[in-house]
């Protein structure tokens, strides 16, 4: 993130539409469970989406997190986000 005058700035590649819809999911499963790692988050998306990887789901995570729309955790060597 580049900041500029007080704000941030994302850096970075054009939001597409699996990827927006890819955040929505994530955000959407966060609220309804009130929680998951992101193991548990990877196990649940990997069922219903055979496209989805590790580095994809942490990337929309970093993205809600700046956000401000959910929080993370540690809970020993897992990170846990849940929905501020």
């Amino acid at each position: 993130m580049k900041k500029n005058k007080g704000r941030c700035i994302e850096i970075g590649r054009k939001l597409s539409p699996e990827r927006k819809a890819l955040e929505d999911k994530i955000y959407k499963l966060l609220t309804t469970s009130k929680g998951l790692t992101t193991k548990d988050l990877y196990y649940i998306l990997i069922k219903e989406d055979l496209n989805v990887d590790y580095s994809k789901i942490y990337q929309c995570l970093r993205k809600l997190f700046h956000k401000g729309l959910i929080k993370e955790e540690a809970r020993g060597k897992e990170a846990f986000w849940k929905p501020v």
